[in-house]
């Protein structure tokens, strides 16, 4: 049984959600994706905002969305970033850290 979140980390397109899906389905676990997510709370498209407020607060938002995600139950969620900052597991909870793939 899967006891904290698991985050797919990878490029645009490079099959994060497809993978998280079957992932979710596998363990029995909710699948969230952080774009859908995103999205639901600026009412904007990520592409939107990178194009609109540029990558720095896109990627300031991304973190925040990926924080929360962090404190659902046990999900699959794909993330965008192909790398977070230093500091990004800090701001995680709940402790353990959650799994990056």
């Amino acid at each position: 049984m899967i006891t904290k979140p698991v985050f797919l980390c990878g490029y645009t397109s490079s099959g994060k959600t497809t993978v998280g899906k079957e992932l979710a389905k596998q363990l029995g676990v909710p699948f969230f994706d952080t774009d859908t997510l995103l999205e639901e709370q600026t009412g904007q498209t990520p592409q939107q905002l990178f194009a609109e407020k540029g990558e720095a607060c896109f990627r300031d938002l991304e973190h925040e969305i990926a924080r929360q995600a962090s404190c659902y139950p046990p999900v699959s969620s794909p993330q965008a970033a192909a790398c977070w900052p230093r500091n990004a597991m800090e701001s995680f909870s709940p402790k353990p850290a959650p799994s990056f793939i």
